[in-house]
């Protein structure tokens, strides 16, 4: 290569590395939702999940609502003065319902697709879905979770999943690691929760109900 043309690539590799570093500084919008564990159910650890006691039922899961103060932050890069965020323009809700439904499938819960056969509903709350990068990638995933029999709530109780990484600074793929992590994290230790599995199988005892006042107070 004649000094000429060094002088070219040198040139072009410095346009195309600049281009790079413009655009990992940027915020990310819009970005979809992906599913990509790095983790598994066996990695946590947990107890053997009985559910011998949930024989003859039938668990419905009604969609979830997201009540997170900023319903489209997921990642949050904080290495600066100056936060890189990323936005997704999915349907958080929707996507923890579908994959709390999907883990507590795979791991043997007799869930139901038809609303009018189930004799139990778990519904849920998103209180948290995120990622915040510092010198390392941490998710945080919590879920408030209600179980119903009819119209009596038996058992509240929280999903809580965290993991961390690290990596290649303000990478997409890391985030979705992290937060897919996370929320498999949160469905499996609340699935092998006693309390949980009692709530599901009526042992527990009913959740207090909020005290009304007198009609037109």
């Amino acid at each position: 290569m004649n000094s000429r043309s060094a002088s070219r690539y040198t040139l072009l590799l410095g346009f195309i590395l600049s281009g790079s570093i413009a655009w990992a500084s940027k915020p990310l919008a819009d970005v979809p939702l992906t599913w990509r564990p790095t983790s598994t159910i066996q990695d946590f650890k947990l107890q053997p999940i009985n559910l011998t006691q949930l024989r003859g039922l039938q668990i419905s899961i009604v969609p979830f609502t997201n009540s997170c103060a900023d319903k489209t932050l997921i990642g949050e890069n904080r290495e600066s003065k100056t936060y890189k965020t990323i936005r997704t323009n999915a349907d958080v809700a929707s996507f923890v319902t579908d994959h709390t439904k999907n883990i507590l499938k795979g791991l043997g819960f007799p869930i139901t697709e038809t609303s009018g056969q189930s004799n139990v509903t778990l519904s849920g709350e998103v209180l948290s879905f995120g990622v915040v990068e510092r010198d390392t990638y941490v998710g945080d995933v919590r879920i408030k979770l209600t179980i119903h029999r009819g119209n009596e709530v038996i058992w509240e109780g929280l999903a809580l999943g965290q993991a961390t990484r690290f990596g290649r600074s303000f990478r997409l793929d890391n985030y979705y690691e992290v937060l897919t992590d996370s929320l498999l994290e949160a469905v499996a230790r609340i699935a092998a929760s006693q309390t949980f599995l009692d709530g599901l199988s009526g042992k527990a005892t009913p959740a207090p109900q909020p005290a009304q006042g007198p009609p037109g107070k």
